[in-house]
């Protein structure tokens, strides 16, 4: 029912990423009032519209980050026999790689046949993981340092 409910706002997410890509918030922009006016408006009037605007891109990026129904995305069918293994180990279907446009997500079997993409989103992904480590080594030294007082 849910499904059926948002089959609107799925519709014009396709429709703004034929447009726009697969950046989040340049669709989430382009179809937020479109797919829900009355939640819209009402959010401008209590103010809280960057709470709303949030909420709708974060489903637009879970949205993005399913292979599209598009048929220029391939499937893990189209995965080289040796490479599947290794990418059915992987814990995303999709991957981010940065642009000058903002970027995108990327489909895993998309990127086994894109070395330069794949260097990107592993890039980006690397990248993530040591800005998480750091920021976990500054709760270690907090947590040090409210256990020692």
């Amino acid at each position: 029912m849910l499904k059926a409910t948002l089959s609107h706002f799925y519709a014009l997410a396709d429709q703004a990423r034929a447009r726009f890509g697969d950046n989040a918030p340049h669709v989430t922009n382009d179809i937020i009032e479109k797919a829900f006016p009355e939640t819209f408006g009402a959010a401008l009037t209590e103010g809280c519209d960057r709470m709303f605007r949030d909420g709708v891109k974060d489903a637009v990026a879970k949205y993005i980050r399913k292979p599209s129904a598009n048929v220029r995305q391939r499937s893990f069918d189209d995965i080289a026999p040796e490479l599947l293994p290794l990418a059915k180990e992987l814990g995303s279907v999709a991957y981010y790689v940065p642009s000058l446009t903002g970027g995108e997500y990327v489909g895993v079997p998309d990127l086994c046949h894109d070395a330069a993409q794949l260097d990107a989103a592993r890039k980006f992904m690397r990248i993530k993981g040591e800005e998480c480590l750091r920021e976990a080594k500054r709760l270690d030294d907090l947590f040090d340092a409210v256990t020692a007082a």
